[in-house]
Order: structure tokens, then C-alpha cells, then sequence
């Protein structure tokens, strides 16, 4: 199925009191179409900036927050804890910084202890990895 539904043509031959109610159905499944597809762009967006993370995590291209440090030492995870989380992690969310208006994503994975862990970072402008923080989601 391709763009929106033609409401023109099909409302006409309908009886006047229904046309609203054909409309409105209309107008859902337009927004349900238009939400998916959003949905699958992100997705694969998602899947290339993971991807991207990934590389820089690999070869060291990444730097980590003071804040990011102090929640690693809290949780007790290293910086091995960081990079398997990214690496066998999946993006879940990109939320938008209040102060900067720049885009973060929140990455789960896993730990190398095997516990359930999240790095929320961005790219720099210098297109590094900058890890903004960490912690772990089990107790």
C-alpha cells in the first residue's frame, strides 16, 4: 500500500452520517502507516549509529565523562564493563540533551560480569564516542 488512502473517493458513496466516522477510521490508519515507517527509518539509522559506536569503541575512539567515571566507580564496572555493553548492546531510546539540544542514545548491553548494564552517550563534533554515563540495571 502506498501513501495515503483517497477519503475523496470512498466517502461520496457513503451515507453522510457515517462519512465522519469513515473519515476519522481513514485518518487513523494514514497516522498508524506514517508512525511505522518513521519507526523502521529509525531502526535502521539505530542499527547504522550502533554500528558506528561499535568501530569507534574497537579502536579506542571514544572518551569518557567525569560523571560516566565517578557512576563506573559507584557501580564497580571498568572500562571493559563500558566497551562489552556497547558492543553487545543495542540502542533503546535517543532522547535530546535539555542544555546542548544535542541528540543522546541509550545503549543496553551486557557487562563482562554478565549483568545488565546501559551507557547513554553521543557523537563529538570530532565524531568520537563521548561516554556521558553508566550504570548497571541489576541491583
Amino acid at each position: 500500500m502506498s501513501g495515503a488512502t483517497d477519503v475523496a473517493a470512498v466517502t461520496p458513496r457513503i451515507r453522510p452520517r457515517l462519512r465522519s466516522q469513515v473519515e476519522r477510521a481513514f485518518h487513523q490508519l494514514d497516522q498508524h502507516r506514517s508512525a511505522s515507517a518513521t519507526q523502521l527509518r529509525e531502526g535502521v539509522v539505530f542499527d547504522r549509529l550502533l554500528l558506528r559506536f561499535r568501530r569507534l569503541v574497537e579502536s579506542g575512539g571514544y572518551v569518557m565523562s567525569l560523571h560516566a567515571r565517578d557512576e563506573m566507580a559507584a557501580d564497580r564496572l571498568t572500562v571493559f564493563d563500558v566497551e562489552r555493553c556497547v558492543l553487545t548492546g543495542s540502542i533503546v531510546e535517543r532522547q535530546r540533551d535539555r542544555k546542548s539540544g544535542e541528540w543522546k542514545y541509550v545503549i543496553v548491553g551486557w557487562s563482562v560480569s554478565d549483568s545488565e548494564c546501559v551507557v547513554i552517550g553521543k557523537l563529538t563534533p570530532t565524531g568520537k564516542l563521548a561516554v556521558l554515563t553508566v550504570f548497571t540495571l541489576d541491583g
